[in-house]
């Protein structure tokens, strides 16, 4: 019933699909493997309120092979079609450079995003951890809960991006 709102959601984050399907060729999305994938894991983490649905690449992970098969299967008619080999190529080119810029802008916020506790707060941690009952529930940010992730009861903060 809002379109508008919907559209606002997808434009607002473009950017993380094309990370994620660029990766395995956007020209996948086409195909009878990569289209129902596409529509049934991304869309659904496009549209959701929280950011970290999309952003957080493992929820999408089990529909990037499914686009990277209809990728290699649209190249494949195309090439059956007898398209010009000098388009095929630019293909390729094209989806090269693709993945060269997204590892280029990408690669540098591995440390960032990934490894987000120094050593002062891996101190505090391992204190916390043996002080903290087993038995207690434990509400921690989504970088800190993971050493809790044993216990029967933890919850991780979701990010506010």
């Amino acid at each position: 019933t809002h379109p508008g709102v919907v559209l606002a959601h997808i434009v607002a984050r473009w950017q993380y699909l094309l990370v994620y399907l660029g990766a395995v060729g956007l020209i996948g999305i086409v195909s009878p493997w990569g289209l129902p994938m596409v529509v049934a894991v991304f869309v659904p983490s496009l549209l959701a309120a929280d950011r970290t649905h999309i952003n957080q690449a493992f929820q999408q992970w089990p529909a990037l092979p499914s686009v990277l098969v209809g990728t290699v299967m649209v190249l494949t008619r195309l090439r059956r079609r007898r398209i010009s080999l000098r388009i095929m190529r630019g293909a390729v080119v094209l989806w090269t450079t693709m993945l060269v810029l997204i590892a280029a802008v990408q690669l540098p916020n591995i440390p960032v995003d990934w490894v987000v506790n120094t050593s002062a707060a891996a101190t505090e941690l391992a204190y916390l951890h043996a002080r903290i009952p087993s038995t207690a529930e434990v509400i921690a940010s989504q970088e800190v809960a993971g050493r809790f992730a044993h216990r029967k009861d933890v919850e991780a903060l979701a990010h506010s991006n």
